[in-house]
Parts: C-alpha cells; structure tokens; sequence
C-alpha cells in the first residue's frame, strides 16, 4: 500500500510526464522544430538522466517512473530536432 508520499510523489511524476506529450504530439504531427531550443532540449535530457540516477541511488519509484518516462519523450524530441534542423 502507498503511503501519502508516495501517492504525491506518483500523481507528480505523471503530471510532469504528461507535460511533455503536447509538445512531442506537435512536434511530430508539424515535423518542425523551429520553436525549440537545441540547447534547452539537450539540458532537459541531462537533467531527467541525472534524475533517474538520482532516484535509482535512493529507490524512488515515482522519479525513476518519471525519469525515465521523460527520457524517452525528450530523446524523441531531440531526435526530431535533429532530424529537421533547417525547418
């Protein structure tokens, strides 16, 4: 049974998680990525890495969820990034 930490911890890491699909859905239904920073793309990634580092170092399920959800979204959307630099 999750205690109330934890159940705070879960419903964050969703809505973080969550954030991310608006973005990510547009970017692949446009296939641009003019409105999006490299740089910031590349930080984000960094920090969700260092994160799901960080949560399996204190055994946090809701950040590693989180994490390594985040890492995936925002590794696609740098992939697209990438991919179409130049519109």
């Amino acid at each position: 049974m999750f205690d109330a930490v934890t159940f705070i911890g879960l419903a964050a890491s969703i809505m973080v998680t969550v954030a991310y699909v608006p973005e990510l859905w547009k970017t692949i239904r446009q296939k641009h990525t003019r409105d999006i920073s490299l740089l910031w793309i590349i930080t984000l990634d960094i920090s969700q890495i260092l994160f799901f580092i960080y949560s399996t170092a204190i055994d946090s399920i809701p950040v590693m969820i989180a994490s390594g959800c985040s890492i995936v979204m925002v590794t696609v959307m740098l992939g697209y990034k990438l991919k179409y630099k130049n519109k």
